[in-house]
């Protein structure tokens, strides 16, 4: 009777909507379940379709528009249009964003997650050693999402409770990272790193710790896997700021 019930418990666990439950409430189980027996289509059209909400919504709503002004302003780029310049800037940008919004998170979403998968797939494997297989990595990395759901269904929210203004720019939706509290005027390098300092993405960087410690049986520990983790993500940001720097230094000054 116990290993029926085991059994039973076993099988709950490796379902779909369980992992995604249990991703929040019992991580440490969940991704050992992942581990056993990998899967990730569910997680991965979850995101898929919040991310392409979250786009239309900004476009219908007039989100995308208010922050493509705000950045027009900010460009020294464009100091010299006028008004009505700029109003035809936009005008133009807006014909081609109702597509690209829900276009580019379908696009990008699953390529982010099989990048993703692919460095930490490597960063362990020459970290630890670890035996881990490609279908374990995609898996941990999709579930290890859950928090970008969850992040991009509170924007929804926030989107279409609150109208758009100029003082609440896309950055600002769910006020869990720090650029939501960062004047209008601060710098874009300062913008880009606080934007990083999110507290779904800290959530994210956790679970992918307890998941990728889970698919290396054993052979990283939490910490361990953790450093790796965080190690990875330290040289992505330091990556975007580099990226954003010299983008910055092409842009002809005022």
């Amino acid at each position: 009777m116990a290993s029926e019930a085991q059994a039973v418990q076993t099988s709950a666990r490796d379902g779909a909507c369980s992992r995604l439950v249990g991703a929040i409430v019992s991580p440490r189980a969940t991704f050992e379940s992942i581990a056993r027996k990998p899967g990730w289509l569910l997680p991965v059209l979850l995101l898929i379709v919040v991310n392409a909400a979250v786009g239309y919504s900004t476009f219908r709503t007039g989100y995308l528009r208010v922050s493509a002004e705000k950045q027009m302003e900010a460009n020294p780029a464009f100091a010299g249009l006028t008004p009505e310049q700029r109003k035809q800037d936009v005008a133009l940008g807006m014909r081609f964003a109702h597509v690209s919004a829900i276009a580019m998170p379908i696009i990008v979403t699953p390529i982010a997650l099989l990048i993703i998968a692919v460095v930490f797939l490597g960063a362990f494997r020459v970290s630890f050693g670890a035996g881990i297989k490609f279908a374990q990595s995609f898996a941990v990395t999709a579930y290890a999402a859950v928090p970008s759901i969850l992040k991009g269904l509170l924007n929804l929210a926030v989107i279409w409770a609150r109208p758009p203004s100029s003082a609440n720019v896309m950055r600002n939706l769910s006020f869990s990272s720090l650029a939501g509290y960062l004047p209008a005027h601060a710098s874009p390098t300062l913008t880009i790193l606080a934007g990083h300092i999110d507290l779904f993405t800290f959530w994210m960087l956790g679970l992918l710790a307890v998941g990728y410690a889970a698919a290396s049986a054993k052979k990283a520990r939490f910490g361990s896997a953790l450093a790796v983790v965080l190690v990875v993500w330290a040289v992505f940001v330091l990556a975007h700021l580099g990226l954003a720097a010299i983008g910055s230094s092409f842009v002809p000054s005022a």
